[in-house]
């Protein structure tokens, strides 16, 4: 006899089963049967026979006390026993990713009509989205699979898993998570908001399959442009999916036009941040407007380039024209740059705004990259420069004249040679000649002789040490130019020696947290390697990629003529040796003598972010040789040089606090993090609670409705950080509210799109199409998906797997025991009492 039931639970079947040990023959049955009836029957004859003198009812209980005994062996006999299997049903599912790049931001079709189109064309994300959330796709999916629905861009991000049946409502991706909680309705639109710069596809593929890959997994559905742009290729996702122990079937859904489309790019523009002004001089400092060009897809077409310009708190429709070009367009989409030369013409921050059209008219992919603008301040302020000179080596005369003569630079001058007995009869051209580091730096020693009303600065924007001797600064000194760097964005010019940076290099105490400020590791090595050395010949400057690329080493108005000039530079004697660089230091050219390379090549140039402001070292003290090519590149050299370390001062001079970003320019989808020293009007590190930050986005909405409170920084007193995510290019305009101050700290951050996601725009049919076929899957367009993917997937791969056992016997009981007993004791007691035993 068996006998069972079914307690159903919502994913789990527990199955209860009763078992006994019967015959299995029919044989074996009569012989039970037959030992049964014998037994039985030889019970109650001899019930009989000992109770033949006594009533029926006697005998009958005694028969019956008998029997349950007799009963009870039997159940003992056949050794019933209970079975409970637990059973899991596991759902068929179906693993469905997105891609949320930024190149989903494209339109869905590439322009065919040269004339385009009046309405803005449809983005590829808003065709995805419009796939999921205006038809029936995920109802018909879900009602045979568990539909678990991820994004994935620069990594995998799981969203939604879309219950069997649950028609367009959706459960957290942990199933405990939705227990006890009331499903909502997905959005899709933002879960799909396109904000990745890369598009990791093959590794993000191939994740979801080690992720979800098992029995129940009945595919993977990709819907993508196809734009696979950084990570692993789609190889191992498709090995992956192929592996002969557990297939998994991919199917695509193309996404994008199909052709390259033809596009006109403003890449970049550069410009100097800061530019000094004098309304009294005829001849301003020049600057250049900088602008990369690049056309895809427009081989020989002509643009028209045009400058224009206007006040950065005005109206952009308020600005004018400056000077317009044509260029030809290269065949192999390289940038074509241009070079606009300009002069300041009024105090204050100016926009230069670089506009590109072609000529002709074409079908342009996308027109909001056809302009790039950069933000230039013209401070009516001069730059106040301290130099700082162990010894009057060459290049600190030239250096101190070309300053001196500048009608935008104050010059102060520290000749360590010069003793407070000398100054009297020591002519040095400056400003104001000094015979130790200012007692009250950074304010300069003149101010308390400049009369009433003078526009002179009180306070350094540079200090340039040539080969200083940093223990002839008090211990207050060094810090206060420590602090005055890392907290007031001061920019510091470290140029090596032969007399006293070979003593920095074996410094301790005090004395060699100076070093802390040099972006390279100094050698011990120089004394020793100058004995052995033969310094006859020069050696040329081997620029970095960082180099090449850095606007102040452009000594001329054009990339090629400037780096014509450094080929026609001979190069320097010697360098000071180095032992490797700072983590965040960026290395700009480097010694190329053989046998100065023991630790390495010396670096020449290099620089580093400390604290607010710049660092940069000068490796050797020989760079008046470029006088060699004229005068003209060894000024350009050193005026771009202090420009470029001290634009950080000069923008936010001595006020309330100075930012310390990353960086002033970001890509789309990045997390920017505002980092801000604050002060006291005392100068102290501000402690406080409360600090608040607003961030307007291009359009002039506030990214923070109620404004973000900044976070403060236990191990850097004064410092305050907080975080946000962009959502469109453009400028953002950033104001921390600084308690006590009069006007508020304010920066601006740029956010432009990456270009990653912009260099191949088209759909990649033919990789969405490998993926399908290799893995046994099927390409879809966009149109066919919302009846092809149900079509395709209609077959379940739900499975039942029993994953507990559990054998309980039932005949081992304690009150079957006592049952025997008592039955066997009631007959005794019976029998003693009738006197039959």
């Amino acid at each position: 006899m068996i006998a069972g039931f079914l307690l159903q639970g919502a994913t789990n079947t527990a199955l209860t089963v009763t078992e006994w040990d019967l015959p299995e023959t029919a044989a074996d049955w009569l012989a039970l049967f037959a030992g049964g009836i014998a037994v039985v029957s030889y019970v109650l004859f001899l019930g009989r026979r000992d109770t033949r003198s006594f009533p029926l009812y006697i005998t009958t209980f005694l028969a019956l006390l008998r029997l349950g005994v007799i009963a009870a062996l039997a159940v003992i006999l056949l050794n019933p026993q209970e079975r409970t299997q637990t059973i899991v049903n596991r759902p068929s599912r179906l693993a469905v990713l997105i891609d949320t790049s930024l190149s989903m931001r494209d339109p869905e079709h590439t322009p065919t009509s040269e004339s385009g189109s009046p309405e803005t064309p449809r983005s590829r994300s808003a065709a995805v989205t419009s796939l999921f959330d205006d038809t029936q796709l995920i109802e018909q999916l879900s009602a045979i699979h568990d539909v678990d629905v991820s994004t994935f861009d620069s990594s995998l991000t799981p969203q939604r898993v879309f219950r069997n049946g649950n028609d367009k409502l959706s459960t957290p991706t942990d199933a405990n998570a939705s227990v006890g909680h009331e499903e909502t309705p997905f959005d899709w639109f933002q879960a799909l908001e396109p904000k990745g710069a890369e598009t990791r596809l093959g590794e993000s593929l191939a994740e979801a399959i080690r992720t979800l890959r098992g029995p129940t997994l009945a595919g993977i559905v990709v819907v993508s442009d196809g734009g696979l742009n950084a990570g692993a290729g789609e190889e191992a996702a498709v090995a992956l999916a192929r592996d002969a122990r557990q297939s998994v079937k991919i199917a695509t859904v193309g996404v994008g036009g199909l052709e390259r489309p033809s596009n006109l790019v403003v890449a970049e523009v550069q410009v100097p941040s800061e530019v000094r002004y004098n309304r009294e001089l005829a001849k301003q400092d020049p600057f250049e407007v900088v602008a990369f060009i690049r056309g895809d897809e427009l081989s020989g077409r002509v643009a028209n380039v045009e400058l224009l310009r206007h006040r950065a708190d005005a109206n952009p429709d308020t600005a004018t024209a400056l000077g317009s070009t044509r260029i030809t367009l290269p065949d192999d989409g390289r940038p074509v740059e241009v070079r606009f030369p300009q002069e300041p013409d009024a105090g204050g921050a100016f926009r230069y705004v670089v506009r590109a059209r072609p000529v002709e008219r074409v079908a342009e992919y996308r027109t909001d990259d056809n302009e790039r603008d950069a933000t230039v301040t013209f401070s009516e302020r001069n730059t106040a420069v301290l130099i700082v000179a162990g010894g009057p080596m060459r290049d600190y005369h030239f250096v101190r004249n070309l300053l001196h003569r500048s009608a935008t630079v104050d010059v102060d001058v520290w000749l360590q040679t010069v003793t407070s007995q000398d100054l009297p009869s020591v002519s040095q051209e400056s400003d104001d000649l000094l015979a130790a580091f200012p007692p009250a730096f950074p304010e300069r020693p003149i101010v308390e002789r400049l009369p009433p009303g003078d526009r002179s600065p009180r306070t350094y924007d540079v200090v340039i040490a040539f080969d200083a001797d940093w223990s002839a600064f008090t211990k207050e000194g060094r810090e206060a130019l420590t602090k005055w760097v890392e907290r007031q964005r001061g920019g510091l010019v470290l140029v090596a020696g032969d007399v006293y940076t070979p003593l920095l290099a074996d410094a301790s105490g005090d004395v060699a947290k100076i070093l802390d400020l040099y972006p390279v590791a100094l050698s011990n090595r120089f004394l020793l390697e100058m004995a052995d050395a033969e310094a006859n010949r020069p050696w040329p400057v081997e620029f970095t990629d960082s180099g090449r690329a850095a606007g102040f080493l452009q000594l001329a108005g054009d990339a090629d003529a400037a780096a014509k000039i450094w080929k026609a530079f001979e190069g320097v004697y010697r360098a000071f040796p180095t032992r490797g660089t700072k983590d965040l230091a960026d290395v700009y050219a480097t010694f190329t003598d053989p046998k100065a390379a023991g630790e390495g090549a010396p670096v020449l140039l290099a620089s580093q972010q400390f604290g607010g402001g710049r660092v940069l070292y000068v490796g050797s003290p020989e760079t008046w040789r470029l006088r060699a090519l004229g005068e003209n590149a060894f000024n350009s050299l050193w005026v771009k040089l202090i420009r470029e370390v001290g634009q950080g001062r000069l923008r936010q001079g001595d006020g309330p606090g100075v930012f310390l970003l990353d960086r002033e320019s970001y890509l789309l989808g990045e997390s920017i993090r505002i980092r801000a020293q604050l002060n006291t009007p005392q100068g102290d590190p501000l402690v406080a609670n409360g600090v608040t930050l607003n961030v307007t986005d291009p359009d002039g909405r506030a990214v923070f409705p109620a404004g973000q409170e900044l976070q403060s920084d236990s191990a850097q007193p004064g410092q305050y950080t907080s975080n946000f995510r962009a959502s469109s290019p453009g400028r953002y305009q950033v104001r921390i509210a600084v308690p006590n101050a009069e006007q508020p700290l304010t920066t601006t951050v740029e956010v432009a799109l990456p270009q990653l996601e912009q260099l191949n725009p088209q759909q990649n049919r033919a990789l969405l199409v490998k993926l399908a076929d290799e893995t046994g899957g099927r390409y879809f367009t966009l149109g066919e998906a919302a009846a092809g993917l149900p079509a395709f997937f209609n077959t379940s791969a739900a499975q039942s797997v029993p994953v507990d056992e559990r054998l309980r016997t039932l005949w081992d009981r304690t009150w079957l025991l006592y049952l025997m007993v008592g039955l066997l004791s009631v007959e005794w007691l019976t029998r003693k009492l009738l006197k039959l035993a």
